[in-house]
């Protein structure tokens, strides 16, 4: 009515709501005319963009978090299974493989285990045929020693007997007796030996005669 135009950013109507409005006079007519719109209506589009983005902000937050989770695991479980098989195989199971999937560094370490497992299943098995060999070798060792430590029983007990017998007739023979080596050492003397040279048995052997 005045005249005068503008633009209010924070004008409230008759209705008492918040409102955009702006003026504009017409000199021919001299009227003024106000047009207006709701703050919620205008800004309805800008808050449902505000909420799209937020919305796409969160979806995007949540398939990285499950993103990561997915190649963490995908990491994580190669690595906790073959931990799981190393402890099988420290208990002595080494029919533990492992399957492999994929060429990165992680089935670089699953081939190289199984390489491994081989390996050791080779290097026991080796062993463990050593092992019985040793132990045959070793049984056949033992019965040769208790062969060996029968004839020399065997020999000591022909020995004892014929010494005893010695004994027996040189104790049987009422004359002195006196053996000598080549050396003139006495080796065997009997009890009428010791009787008549007046010596006991012990001062007599192994000296010179």
């Amino acid at each position: 009515i005045k005249g005068e135009e503008g633009i209010f950013a924070d004008a409230v109507d008759y209705r008492n709501v918040p409102v955009f409005a702006a003026t504009r006079y017409i000199p021919e007519a001299k009227l003024g005319i106000v047009v207006k719109i709701d703050q919620a209506e205008a800004l309805l589009p800008a808050k449902k963009l505000q909420e799209l983005f937020l919305f796409l902000i969160a979806m995007t937050g949540f398939f990285i978090i499950l993103v990561g989770i997915l190649i963490s695991r995908s990491i994580t479980d190669p690595i906790r299974r073959l931990i799981m098989m190393a402890n099988k195989i420290a208990g002595g199971d080494l029919s533990q493989n492992v399957k492999i999937t994929t060429r990165d560094e992680i089935g670089s370490l699953g081939r190289a285990f199984n390489a491994m497992t081989t390996e050791l299943k080779m290097f026991y098995g080796t062993l463990e045929q050593k092992v019985k060999s040793r132990t045959r070798d070793l049984e056949n060792a033992q019965m040769a020693s208790q062969n060996i430590l029968e004839d020399l029983d065997i020999e000591k007990l022909k020995l004892e007997l014929a010494k005893a017998k010695d004994e027996a007739i040189l104790a049987s023979i009422g004359d002195g007796v006196v053996g000598i080596d080549k050396e003139g050492i006495v080796i065997v003397i009997n009890q009428a030996g010791c009787k008549l040279l007046g010596f006991a048995s012990s001062e007599l052997l192994g000296k010179k005669f």
